[in-house]
């Protein structure tokens, strides 16, 4: 096996750490490699194709007050496969937060167990729930880029789905009425076309786009709902969209509480 360094990020974490989601399965990684003859135990088919890609959520500094795993950076993680060999990357997803918090040395944003009002940060790039966007949710292919997302509507990030190259955010030439994108978009392999939703904390409608094969934003519509929920996902099938509607909400009353659900 073959392994170069690409950059290593700064942190403030104690090495010997022993919060439960900071050790173990959860240690985080804050060096990006590039590996590649990766040790094979059997053999690689020769017509085994394609990549797998994988986010995950990294702590890099000190929480605020109190660290719960949403609060981690995105970290891509790929295998790609091809003529009975592997080859392996993983690169920090360069998100606005990411980069801001890597300036300053230390968290910025409350976290999902603590109140919003205990941020530092007094600019933008959270996500439309009052969370760092970190873009840690999901991670899909669309149009050759994979596009990593957040669950509390923030922007896509593109990068290259092998080298994990950063290609920044993907606008498509729009703005999608202030609300971000939400996690688990989905690609319709028939169309080629993005299926995606949003929402906000006080608007009880949710946003529902289609991007088109060729990036362009087909349609958008905004559809009512009883009051502002948080919808984690959504399907389709081949003439219909499933927007759900759940019990999970936003109650502003209840800002005083500490979880998100009521912020």
């Amino acid at each position: 096996m073959k392994v170069q360094e690409i950059a290593s990020y700064a942190s403030d974490l104690p090495e010997n750490d022993d919060h439960p989601y900071r050790s173990g399965a959860w240690r985080p990684q804050h060096t990006e490699y590039d590996a590649w003859d990766l040790d094979v135990v059997g053999e690689i088919p020769d017509d085994l194709t394609g990549t797998y890609l994988r986010n995950t959520e990294t702590a890099v500094f000190r929480p605020i007050k109190r660290y719960h795993p949403f609060e981690g950076d995105a970290m891509l993680h790929s295998i790609t496969f091809g003529g009975g060999e592997a080859r392996y990357a993983n690169r920090f997803v360069k998100t606005d937060g990411f980069l801001a918090e890597q300036r300053a040395g230390r968290s910025l944003w409350a976290g999902i167990t603590e109140h919003p009002s205990n941020a530092i940060a007094e600019h933008g790039w959270g996500a439309r729930g009052m969370l760092k966007d970190a873009a840690s949710t999901d991670v899909i292919v669309h149009r050759g880029e994979a596009l990593a997302s957040y669950y509390q509507c923030g922007e896509l990030y593109r990068l290259d789905p092998v080298t994990l190259q950063d290609r920044g955010i993907s606008r498509w030439g729009i703005e999608y009425s202030g609300r971000g994108v939400a996690a688990h978009p989905k690609v319709d392999p028939r169309t080629g076309e993005l299926l995606f939703f949003n929402y906000t904390r006080d608007d009880p409608s949710l946003g529902y786009g289609v991007i088109d094969a060729d990036g362009e934003l087909t349609n958008y519509v905004e559809v009512p709902f009883p009051g502002p929920r948080q919808p984690h996902d959504t399907a389709f099938t081949e003439n219909w969209t499933i927007l759900n509607a759940p019990s999970l909400y936003w109650n502003l009353e209840a800002r005083s509480c500490s979880p998100s659900m009521a912020w």
